[in-house]
């Protein structure tokens, strides 16, 4: 079931960033969804997870594009290599952290976590 559900998260993932994201591009910028979950799967999951996640992730949208194939699965495994084993060694939940890393990485990718973070805010069960 845990399987079935992450497919689907990355089936959802890929038909919002082809369809819909495109609509709301901020000066021809458009939102790497992959790139976002990849991250995510690599913080808040085991370092296998998160490499496979990149691995995969970046096979799927270089088979997807019709471009060069392996340019999305090298750079997408680098950074879920290089979250996964950042992981524990620095506090990656706040804002500031996850801004800071997603801007080295990607300028635009700044803009997609602060939608991510506004609504993980507004779906997530904040019992604390």
């Amino acid at each position: 079931m845990y399987y079935f559900a992450q497919i689907l998260i990355v089936v959802i993932l890929f038909s919002i960033q082809t369809t819909l994201l495109e609509m709301f591009s901020v000066g021809g910028v458009i939102p790497d969804l992959a790139l976002i979950w990849v991250v995510y799967c690599c913080v808040h999951c085991s370092r296998a997870m998160g490499i496979g996640s990149g691995i995969v992730m970046g096979i799927l949208q270089d088979s997807l594009s019709g471009g060069l194939l392996g340019v999305n699965t090298l750079s997408k495994s680098f950074i879920g290599f290089f979250f996964a084993a950042l992981k524990d060694k620095f506090f990656v939940e706040g804002v500031i952290a996850v801004s800071i890393t997603s801007a080295f990485f990607k300028p635009r990718a700044l803009i997609v976590f602060f939608i991510k973070y506004a609504f993980f805010l507004l779906f997530s069960d904040i019992t604390t």
